[in-house]
């Protein structure tokens, strides 16, 4: 069966932070409940797991019936895996898996984002009305947003970046237009050499 461990450093209580270099101003505005996935304590699969999701990264489509098959359990024990890996935020939504760019969406971009450190809730609320803005994380480093932004043209562009620097709590932006992904998305070789309890 699959166990437990770690938790993410911005989950840990303020005083645990304090005196670890740029942790500190982490722990000085990082919001009062983390709800990210890296704040959860770690999942330490087994073989059935592995397996399920080896299957559901080359077949999204498969049935649970389906899953079970290729990882020789019953049903109900392949749907009681897939039910725990989503409540452990393993398996996220299906969003990363529809491509912008047949839609109209050609050009994307990275931004890093400079912010009044205590207004990073209120940033992160109006990033999150922004239509264009498609992926926020917090960083520790030159920036203390990194924003993944999808834009029709690069005048459209001009204006999704003019919305983020007009947003209250912004104080500068610095934009990286992406060519071309040259490694997409991937998780199969980390899943390949996972540690497995069997």
């Amino acid at each position: 069966m699959p166990s437990w461990s770690g938790v993410c450093p911005s989950c840990l209580p303020r005083n645990e932070l304090r005196g670890y270099g740029e942790y500190d101003d982490l722990a000085s505005r990082r919001s009062s409940a983390c709800t990210r996935p890296y704040g959860r304590a770690v999942l330490k699969p087994d073989r059935t797991d592995v397996t399920l999701l080896q299957a559901l990264v080359r077949e999204p489509r498969l049935t649970v019936s389906e899953l079970a098959e290729r990882a020789g359990c019953a049903r109900n024990t392949a749907q009681a895996r897939l039910d725990r890996l989503h409540a452990a935020g393993v398996l996220g939504d299906n969003e990363r898996g529809v491509a912008l760019r047949p839609l109209g969406f050609s050009v994307s971009a990275v931004v890093v984002v400079q912010i009044e450190h205590h207004a990073l809730d209120q940033v992160i609320a109006a990033l999150e009305q922004n239509a264009n803005v498609i992926e926020v994380e917090e960083t520790v480093g030159a920036g203390d947003l990194l924003v993944r932004v999808a834009a029709r043209d690069t005048d459209d562009l001009q204006r999704v970046v003019h919305s983020l620097l007009g947003t209250s709590g912004v104080e500068r932006t610095q934009t990286s237009v992406v060519l071309k992904a040259r490694v997409p998305y991937r998780v199969t070789p980390l899943l390949q050499e996972l540690p497995v309890d069997r």
